[in-house]
């Protein structure tokens, strides 16, 4: 194939896109790279050869002269915006309307490319992989047919035709060189290592490991080796573990790498040489899963292994009975002189197992053996909860955290278990003993970060009792200890609180306006002012606009960046190009543009922490990372130009208003709009949500599973899926689209506030922690909002409550009149 010069491409430049364009800027930085695909063609070289008649694949060829019907244009642009969302019917009708409406190559390519990929992700594979070979075959010489190679690549993937899907990916590497080189050559390898051609693949992994990546590629190396082990080759796959294992600092792949060379040597007959490999991994391994084939391949061979190490591996690969089997053994054969970790994981392994008081017996016996050993502080915390959440013995618990703190009053945990030990009274609805214990923090632990969170919730507890007096005297002592804005503005809330309960009004204002200057933005902040203006929770504007001067506004944000941060006047704040200089962006852009977003978050994050200093590019990559879709990104870019700039949460609401627009924007209004008003939510207040629950990124996976921009579960999509009637062919990966998952998270928020008769903190607590929660604290808080806010149980739920309090305010102080 040729390379790519100056002169082949000054004839493409002024034809393509604008980001495109910033693409081909990297292409050539990587000439010399994109040249050496050639080692895989080269015949003096093992090769692999395209297995599926298609075109022929050329270098980039100049682009045909400029579309010049707008229609068929602007309906594949409209395909591509519903494509975004998810919304695949409209994307469907766009791109067919614009294959219809059209005679020019180029606006066919794409309307069969976005057919095409829709078709894919819609599970019409069969259509799609015809619509993609249509397209190949008659539009060869069109700025599509890279995309249109790729594509076809991930659809002969989900066909399993590895050997096809390696041959599409290589055509679309030809035609795209120097972009994401590494990412291609790998998914190359990878498929034919599928397709048993090993000898290719290597050459594949090769060129990944030689193109520029972000990440550390000593994990293509390990299958180089399950390559060459695969061709027969078991010496070059034992010297290249052996690199590997010489060369990462990944235990994970150090056992790996160990273990294939264990089993290298098992293969020659040099067992004795393996045997002491697979105890090193069995020792130095355990949590990894080659830890758990290597104790399998011992015992399968009659080798002796310590019941210590066979109990901590089977534990961590979760087979439970066998690791307290393991570990009772080893305890028992050692009474005297034994490790502490043997109590510790034989307690959990009880308790995965549901035997709660053997759990607690083996902890116990850490405690009284081990002193100050490894595990003994955690031995007493894992006692508690378990006496308490799982055996219902809270009073058990308390006792147990306070044998730590008398035995060890020192120590940095004692705060936090005497904090645990007045919950646990708590939940036991003993607020006179959790007041007690929580006071004690503020007075033995006063210096410790856990003394306000003490003092503050010792005054709720006395509120809950009445005793109004000794709450307002607790929240003054907490003032003493504040280490923050929020801590001094959720004293003064309460103390606000109570006087009212007294009925001494002017008293309760006074503390409220204390509150609402403490912390403004902060959630006790406003929600004081809320209290002063008469206002409930989540009051809606008198009236909203979402309908601003962007360019006016944008225009004022670059000439405060360029003034506020002494830019030079030369320095273009408006345009990205210069940041695609560096090979993450050019990397990212072209990741992004075939969809594939995780990676090139992975791109753009990378980048963005690169330059987090330098706040003329962070505006720039903020407003660019917007431009395209990627708004967490974007967004937490452009408030790391507000930090640059010194502000903190309250002095960034008084930076350019662009500002917020980007940080707090409507985005997703085609569908957010209309399903606020179906369920008669405020629009503010979804975004709100939105916002928190997402940061606006459609692809987010958190770390419980929910999915999409409304961060639904699976199981309760499959709920929301039945009753909204949708279509059988509904599944959880749905809910990565915004037309559904929108949708989903509205409908399922208006039933949990028709459920909780209109109570807006109840249903967010319900959506964030379960309604069968939010009903047993709704019941502790005797119809007062504030209070409800304050029993939740769950951190994390208590939170979200207040940051989507704090965002709606934000919200309404940027939209509403």
């Amino acid at each position: 194939m040729a390379c790519l010069t100056p002169q082949s491409t000054s004839v493409i430049v002024p034809m393509m896109k604008k980001y495109t364009l910033l693409l081909l800027l990297a292409v050539l930085l990587a000439a010399s790279l994109a040249c050496r695909v050639d080692r895989i063609f080269n015949p003096a070289l093992p090769t692999f050869t395209p297995t599926t008649e298609v075109a022929a694949a050329p270098t980039i060829t100049p682009t045909p002269p400029p579309i010049t019907t707008p229609e068929p244009g602007a309906r594949i642009t409209s395909g591509d915006q519903a494509y975004f969302i998810g919304d695949w019917d409209l994307a469907l009708n766009e791109y067919a309307q614009a294959l219809d409406q059209t005679a020019e190559n180029e606006v066919k390519a794409a309307a069969m490319l976005g057919l095409g990929r829709t078709y894919l992700r819609t599970g019409q594979t069969q259509a799609a992989l015809d619509t993609v070979n249509n397209a190949i075959a008659a539009y060869p010489g069109t700025n599509s047919l890279a995309d249109l190679y790729f594509v076809q690549g991930e659809i002969f993937e989900i066909l399993d035709r590895p050997a096809e899907a390696a041959d599409a990916f290589l055509r679309y590497q030809q035609l795209r060189p120097g972009l994401i080189d590494a990412a291609i050559y790998e998914r190359i390898g990878d498929n034919l290592t599928a397709a048993q051609n090993y000898q290719p693949a290597i050459d594949a992994y090769l060129l990944a490991i030689q193109s520029p990546a972000l990440s550390d590629t000593l994990y293509l190396n390990l299958r180089i080796g399950s390559a060459y082990l695969a061709l027969g080759d078991l010496q070059t796959a034992y010297v290249t573990y052996e690199d590997v294992f010489n060369r990462t600092s990944n235990d994970f792949q150090k056992a790996e790498a160990r273990r294939q060379m264990a089993e290298i040597l098992i293969t020659q007959g040099a067992s004795q040489e393996a045997y002491p490999i697979y105890q090193e991994i069995v020792t130095s391994y355990p949590v990894s899963y080659d830890a758990y084939l290597a104790l399998v391949s011992l015992l399968d061979a009659g080798q002796t292994v310590s019941d210590f190490d066979r109990g901590l591996i089977n534990y961590f690969v979760k087979q439970y009975g066998l690791a307290v089997d393991a570990l009772v053994r080893y305890l028992n054969a050692n009474p005297d002189q034994h490790e502490s970790a043997a109590h510790y994981y034989l307690g959990l392994a009880y308790l995965n197992l549901g035997e709660y008081q053997q759990a607690i017996d083996a902890w116990q016996a850490l405690i009284d053996e081990h002193i100050n050993e490894r595990f003994w502080v955690e031995a007493f915390d894992e006692i508690a909860y378990t006496q308490s959440v799982f055996l219902n013995r809270p009073e058990n618990a308390i006792e147990t955290y306070l044998e730590f703190v008398d035995r060890s009053p020192l120590h940095e945990k004692s705060p936090e278990y005497l904090f645990y030990a007045a919950r646990a009274a708590e939940r036991d609805f003993d607020l006179a003993t959790a007041a007690t214990l929580w006071e004690r923090i503020g007075t033995q632990f006063s210096t410790s970060t856990w003394a306000f969170d003490g003092l503050f919730q010792a005054g709720i507890a006395r509120y809950r009792l009445g005793e109004y007096d000794i709450a307002i005297s607790t929240w003054q002592s907490a003032l003493g200890v504040t280490t923050s804005p929020d801590q001094t503005a959720a004293a003064y809330f309460w103390i606000g609180k109570a006087y009212q309960q007294k009925g001494q009004t002017q008293a309760a204002s006074d503390a409220w306006l204390q509150a609402s200057t403490s912390d403004p933005t902060g959630y006790y902040s406003e929600r004081a002012a809320d209290l002063l203006a008469g206002l409930p929770a989540f009051s809606p504007p008198a009236a909203y606009s979402l309908n601003v001067d962007l360019p006016a506004a944008r225009s004022q944000a670059v000439e405060w960046v360029r003034t506020t941060f002494s830019l030079p006047a030369d320095e273009d704040l408006t345009d990205p190009a210069t940041l695609f200089s560096d090979p993450r962006m050019v990397r990212g852009a072209e990741l992004w543009r075939l969809g594939q977003y995780e990676a090139a978050r992975r791109e753009f994050e990378s980048y963005r922490l690169a330059v987090q200093d330098d706040p003329g590019k962070t505006f720039r990559l903020a407003e660019y990372l917007i431009e395209i879709g990627m708004y967490r990104s974007g967004v937490i870019a452009a408030r790391r130009v507000l930090d640059l700039a010194g502000l903190d949460d309250a002095g960034t609401l008084t930076a350019p208003v662009y500002f917020n627009y980007l940080r707090f924007g409507t985005y997703f209004r085609e569908i957010v709009l209309p399903e606020a008003e179906e369920y008669g939510f405020h629009p503010l207040f979804i975004y709100s949500v939105m916002r928190q629950e997402s940061l606006f990124e459609g692809f987010v996976t958190s770390t419980a599973g929910a999915r999409g921009l409304m961060q639904v579960i699976p199981s309760t999509g499959e709920e929301i899926a039945r009753t909204l009637n949708w279509p059988p062919s509904y599944t959880a990966d749905d809910l990565y689209r915004p037309v559904v998952s929108v949708p989903f998270g509205v409908s399922y928020l208006d039933r949990q506030r028709d459920f909780f008769d209109g109570d807006l903190f109840a249903a967010l607590a319900a959506y964030n922690g379960g309604a069968g929660n939010a009903s047993s604290w709704r019941s502790l808080a005797n119809g007062d909002p504030d209070l409800f806010v304050e029993v939740i149980r769950f951190t994390e739920t208590r939170n979200y409550i207040r940051s989507i309090y704090e965002l709606y305010d934000i919200y309404v102080g940027i939209y509403g009149q």
